[in-house]
């Protein structure tokens, strides 16, 4: 049987959810030991680096734009001998569609969908054999744009419960220079508009308004950051609402947290509510895309989306009933075994080997 190679191709410039995906998919392909594997992605990028840290074997490449035509040229010369490419962003699939035109070579494509905008160019899952999308809710999106629904497996983002992240040393409650009987609400999440800081922010203020203790961190940067924090600062929440902006070490402070908020207004999966569970730390979401997905088995409640007055009404109701709270926290240890990274592996090798059924058949590539 043709040996199974795979090169795994995204552009990796941000560190975000999609990325510390890759990176845990790749350690745990390569800690099985059942394929070869390399990461073609942005030089010196944050995934880049990480990758490196982790000793995966990494193509690094210029790639400075989406579409970048160097980005393209190093692919065409690196694809040679890898039997199946995964494209982990919508970027890369494209680069990978027209590297195949150009060499008339034709290894088989998987490509991972984790957003729930809708697809703009359908054609371009014409060159995929094997789609996977992240939540059922993501699969919907795609189904709408043509894609049949027999044809994406959905397999969610993982968790390394065998090497979770112990609570961070120092605090959030120390780094913050507050008493440990804080109640504290984390939003861990890029800061772009469909991640609902500002309904965040709203709801901030309410509960001040309504004479509530609690500080409220924001983990995570982004175009977002400058306007959020002119908002906070315009309500007068610059002693509650505490923008920390992107840090390393998000995963693990997030464990001193007393309820992770996701306010998202739009959500292919919201991996970092694994995150959460994974603490025993209980979670307050939006009931949009794939959160319900997430916490469908415990750890959570969920509120509207894009509604302050719900999210504040619903984190008073959890600060004020600690034995409610240490339910959902304990509820979520039990539920995020089920994301376990041995599991999500196995989905994809799974979904890797069965395109050696008919390999000639498999390798096929469309263009549109």
């Amino acid at each position: 049987m043709t040996a199974l190679r795979i090169l795994h191709l995204i552009a990796g410039r941000q560190w975000r959810g999609g990325e510390q995906q890759v990176v845990r998919l790749a350690g745990g392909l390569a800690a099985r030991g059942a394929c070869h594997q390399a990461v073609m992605t942005a030089r010196d990028g944050p995934l880049h680096q990480r990758l490196d840290r982790h000793e995966l074997t990494v193509h690094p490449v210029a790639w400075s734009m989406g579409l970048d035509p160097r980005t393209l040229l190093s692919l065409v010369r690196g694809m040679s001998g890898f039997t199946v490419i995964h494209a982990h962003d919508a970027h890369a699939l494209r680069l990978i569609q027209w590297a195949t035109t150009l060499t008339h070579k034709a290894p088989s494509i998987v490509a991972t969908r984790r957003v729930m905008f809708p697809i703009r160019h359908p054609q371009l899952w014409n060159s995929v054999a094997k789609p996977i999308a992240v939540s059922a809710a993501v699969r919907h999106t795609m189904v709408a744009a043509g894609i049949a629904e027999t044809d994406v497996t959905v397999i969610p983002p993982a968790i390394d419960l065998a090497n979770a992240s112990a609570p961070a040393a120092p605090s959030l409650h120390t780094l913050l220079e507050l008493p440990r009987s804080t109640p504290l609400l984390v939003v861990a999440a890029a800061m772009t508009p469909e991640k609902g800081h500002r309904i965040a922010v709203i709801a901030a203020d309410l509960m001040q308004k309504a004479g509530s203790p609690a500080h409220w961190a924001f983990l995570g940067g982004g175009p977002e950051q400058r306007p959020v924090a002119k908002m906070v600062r315009a309500r007068g929440l610059a002693s509650k609402v505490h923008l920390l902006g992107w840090r390393d070490d998000a995963p693990r402070l997030v464990g001193d947290a007393t309820l992770m908020v996701v306010p998202s207004l739009s959500e292919g999966f919201g991996s970092v509510v694994l995150e959460g569970m994974g603490h025993g730390v209980p979670v307050l979401a939006s009931e949009t895309g794939g959160l319900p997905e997430a916490l469908s088995e415990g750890g959570g409640v969920l509120v509207r989306p894009g509604d302050p007055g719900k999210l504040a009404e619903m984190a008073l109701a959890l600060l004020s009933n600690p034995a409610h709270l240490d339910a959902l926290g304990q509820a979520g240890r039990k539920a995020v075994v089920r994301f376990d990274l041995q599991r999500v592996v196995d989905a994809h090798l799974g979904v890797y080997r069965s395109l050696f059924v008919s390999l000639p058949q498999a390798n096929h590539v469309g263009v549109p």
